[in-house]
């Protein structure tokens, strides 16, 4: 395992723990699929270039889901950072 691939594994992890902190809030019969979805393939994403990283064969591929992962975290931090927010249920709070 290079220098590049434990920098990997450690983006991919904390991209990964961010993603099951999310998956925490979500629940399928309150909140769209759509959601739903987004999540669970960014943090599969991000968990996989990990477990490329850790067997060495990460490749640009990882590093661009990593970074995908990362920014959405971080862009969508404002709505998220308190919660579930309206928007992602099925039925919003009026």
């Amino acid at each position: 395992m290079t220098m590049l691939d434990s920098l990997l594994l450690l983006l991919a992890t904390g991209c990964s723990l961010g993603y099951v902190g999310r998956a925490d809030g979500l629940n399928i019969w309150e909140h769209r699929l759509a959601y739903l979805g987004l999540h669970l393939g960014l943090f599969g994403a991000s968990f996989i270039a990990g477990v490329h990283a850790w067997t060495g064969a990460a490749g640009l591929q990882d590093w661009l889901s990593v970074l995908g992962s990362g920014c959405w975290l971080v862009v969508s931090y404002h709505s998220w950072h308190q919660g579930v927010p309206d928007h992602v249920r099925r039925h919003p709070v009026t």
